[in-house]
């Protein structure tokens, strides 16, 4: 569903406005015709070679999606923060070891996406980004979130699977609007207690970490509807689950010595799919 409002969202956007499309052409730097069209909205340079970015970005203040995916650059300038349009910012794909504290500095974004690079830790600035919506970042090398990022309140999504993350901020309970949280394939050993209040979520993914428990608390997710443990190190549930009303799969595969507890077949019976 959220998907489908930021691709109507992206319609809007590309209707009627002014736009710079490249893709699959061998460019390595910007274009003369970027600099010279005014007002230009929507940028778009994937997979085109382009190797760094102007240090200046003051020129594109207008802009609203601003794409550089599938291209070699390793910087992105502090003059990002000149872009206070920007809503949808694409920079997977890249060779990225980090991002500017200026990344903050964007008030209206709502999508940010940094998957597939070598980014190890996120700016603390990032909490500032009050409008974000969607957050992936998936595929890189991050052990931790600065605590800041439980600032983000207007979070629906985060995608943060294959990274090296240990732990989550202790606040991450804070971000109460959140619906999907994908943490799939990281190094996680124990949840904050804090996770429980997120009474909005809709789907948390936590398959091959290496949990060996989960909080009491997790009744408290009267709204989760998936729930995913496979290839953990679970040796038990919290009575928890049982009392979970809209959940409608959990997979508890892959826990070699996790012991299934009996009300396991009533939850099955509630209609809810089991695999273990």
């Amino acid at each position: 569903m959220l998907f489908r409002v930021f691709c109507d969202l992206v319609l809007k956007i590309f209707m009627k406005r002014i736009t710079l499309y490249y893709k699959d052409i061998d460019l390595k730097t910007f274009p003369k015709e970027v600099y010279e069209t005014e007002n230009l909205q929507l940028l778009c340079f994937d997979n085109t070679g382009l190797q760094s970015l102007p240090e200046d970005l003051n020129f594109l203040s207008n802009l609203e999606i601003f794409d550089i995916t599938h291209n070699p650059v390793q910087h992105i300038p502090d003059s990002i923060k000149e872009l206070k349009n920007l809503k949808f910012l694409y920079l997977s794909y890249l060779e990225l070891t980090g991002l500017p504290d200026a990344i903050g500095d964007l008030p209206n974004l709502f999508y940010l996406n940094i998957c597939y690079n070598k980014i190890e830790k996120l700016p603390a600035y990032i909490g500032n980004l009050e409008s974000l919506i969607e957050f992936r970042a998936y595929d890189n090398f991050l052990k931790n979130l600065p605590d800041e990022f439980t600032k983000l309140h207007s979070l629906k999504e985060i995608h943060l699977n294959k990274n090296h993350l240990t732990s989550l901020p202790n606040e991450i309970g804070n971000l109460s609007n959140l619906q999907k949280l994908i943490l799939e394939d990281n190094k996680i050993t124990s949840l904050p207690e804090s996770i429980c209040s997120l009474t909005n979520l809709l789907e948390l993914n936590l398959r091959n970490n290496n949990l060996s428990f989960l909080p009491e608390n997790i009744s408290n997710l009267k709204t989760l509807q998936y729930l995913d443990l496979r290839n953990n190190k679970l040796t038990s549930l919290p009575d928890g689950i049982h009392e979970l009303p809209n959940l409608r799969k959990l997979d508890l595969r892959w826990n070699e010595n996790l012991e299934l507890p009996k009300w396991i077949e009533g939850l099955q019976a509630s209609g809810c799919i089991v695999y273990y």
